[in-house]
């Protein structure tokens, strides 16, 4: 398969890597299968919008647009068009974190109460901001209020569920434990070195030891590819993305606010 990286980002060196590792990485101009978006702010749209027009496969890096609603509208016009266009989620990639949200699902942990998330990064909304949206949605589904604030800590998103449960997540600052989970029998920690299922009156199971992100990227560029040839399943839907966009959106208007948001849908 021939892959094409459009663009330069922070990450771009790293998803060339992982693309050398199990593709040919082309230029533009000599026919590749799909590309691989590496840009910010507004080319991201443009790249995306043009390479829908002709049809084109993208793996998107983030952070792209310059809105909520401009990162919707271009992935709604790629699903309108029947193109595959992902997000670069790497996170959902993430071993460790998809052992914890299968434990979750199954009520290891009783009820979740409380999620936890700090991420390093820019701190930027639709950059890291996203990550943590959509790592918040996969633990607790849906939100119905979101605010945001920029702290000394780093920027800051409150997600409040209907049922009550509460994920804070901080972006743009490093700690040991990227993400806990509390709930009515015990609670959850995944961390960079390890990741542990602490349950009342038992021991701990550990379920990961290091978390890599260059190993998760290179484990969603090769589910990329097997998703091109019909061999896997997207990482994420499109009413999942939408979502999270829906959170994104709710979280700008907070900031510039300051006030809570209701969570309402970009795409009615």
């Amino acid at each position: 398969m021939r892959i094409s990286i459009i663009g330069s980002s922070p990450r771009a060196a790293r998803l060339q890597e992982s693309w050398t590792l199990s593709a040919t990485v082309v230029l533009p101009s000599q026919g590749a299968h799909a590309v691989t978006l590496c840009g910010t702010g507004k080319e991201q749209i443009r790249n995306m919008r043009s390479l829908t027009r002709r049809g084109v496969p993208m793996l998107v890096d983030l952070p792209m647009g310059n809105s909520a609603r401009d990162i919707e509208q271009a992935f709604a016009g790629a699903d309108l068009a029947r193109v595959i266009c992902l997000p670069a989620l790497w996170l959902r990639n993430a071993l460790p974190l998809q052992l914890a949200r299968d434990a979750v699902y199954r009520g290891t942990i009783g009820t979740v109460s409380s999620v936890e998330i700090f991420l390093p990064g820019d701190a930027s909304l639709l950059g890291t901001g996203f990550h943590a949206a959509d790592l918040a949605a996969s633990l607790l589904g849906t939100f119905e209020r979101v605010s945001a604030e920029s702290t000394p800590e780093g920027r800051k998103l409150t997600l409040t569920t209907a049922y009550g449960a509460v994920c804070e997540a901080v972006l743009g600052q490093w700690q040991p434990v990227l993400c806990r989970i509390k709930g009515s029998t015990g609670s959850i920690e995944v961390g960079w070195r390890n990741s542990f299922i602490y349950r009342d009156g038992a021991s701990p199971i550990c379920i990961g030891e290091e978390l890599s992100e260059t190993e998760c990227v290179y484990r969603m560029t090769t589910r990329f590819q097997a998703v091109l040839y019909g061999e896997d399943t997207p990482w994420i839907s499109f009413d999942e993305l939408m979502a999270d966009l829906d959170i994104l959106e709710a979280a700008s208007r907070s900031l510039v606010q300051g006030d809570e948001f209701e969570v309402e849908t970009l795409a009615a």
